[in-house]
């Protein structure tokens, strides 16, 4: 008697793995997530989870690792505006941009900063902040992209090597400067914006009219920017100036 065997492998279908490989909604430029600015404070929840680099998109050369999401806010008026932003076991590199297209995006500031080893061997590596402030002007798009930033390290560390002088002399040499480079992989982001409106005479056009001999006036420039064509005032290029007008 033959005995045949059968062998069922059954298809699973996880749909949760294949969920996760996803990549962020607004992980291309063109779906960029608009941020709606209500009067206050704003946080926005995102991902950089399995998020993409794009052909055009702008690069950081030393810091940005590919793993982008976009948003895009419109200034209600002038003002200054503090981006703050925080991740899960990562510090997120945040960029703001002007311009519609890739590529040809135009760099606003990013939180990135050069921090420098004690020992000059070691050299300086870029490393991002939690926050960003920069001045806001009426109408403009601002386009703001989070990405995962590489991280070097550098080091110490006891490596026999001979070292050869500019006059061809050789050295012996017990340690030695060793860069690590971490990329850590995108994960749950919040992303805030804080904005802090203009004065209504922020502009040289919207100044206030004073009249009388003797006047007071209480006056802020709390948010007020900078306006093309301005002068610098007693040689201060300044950038919060508010303006009044008195005949």
């Amino acid at each position: 008697m033959r005995w045949v065997t059968k062998v069922y492998f059954p298809l699973l279908i996880l749909s949760s793995a294949i969920a996760a490989l996803a990549q962020p909604s607004n992980d291309n430029f063109a779906n960029r997530a608009a941020i709606v600015w209500p009067g206050i404070d704003v946080t926005i929840s995102g991902t950089l989870s399995n998020a993409t680099f794009e052909t055009g998109e702008p690069f950081l050369d030393g810091i940005s690792s590919g793993q982008t999401a976009w948003w895009t806010w419109i200034a209600p008026s002038n003002g200054i505006v503090t981006l703050s932003v925080s991740g899960n076991e990562f510090s997120p590199l945040l960029s703001v941009y002007t311009g519609n297209d890739l590529p040809g995006l135009s760099l606003v500031v990013s939180n990135t900063y050069l921090a420098c080893y004690e020992h000059v061997q070691c050299g300086c590596y870029w490393r991002v902040r939690n926050q960003i402030t920069f001045h806001a002007a009426r109408g403009q798009a601002y386009q703001i992209a989070a990405d995962s930033p590489i991280v070097v390290d550098a080091s110490y560390q006891m490596i026999n090597r001979f070292v050869t002088n500019a006059d061809g002399s050789i050295y012996w040499v017990n340690w030695w400067p060793v860069a690590t480079t971490n990329i850590f992989p995108g994960g749950s982001l919040q992303l805030g914006l804080q904005f802090t409106p203009a004065p209504t005479n922020d502009d040289f056009e919207n100044r206030v009219k004073i009249s009388g001999a003797r006047t007071h006036i209480a006056a802020s420039n709390a948010g007020a920017t900078r306006q093309t064509g301005e002068p610098n005032h007693l040689g201060n290029s300044g950038g919060s100036s508010v303006w009044y007008s008195w005949t």
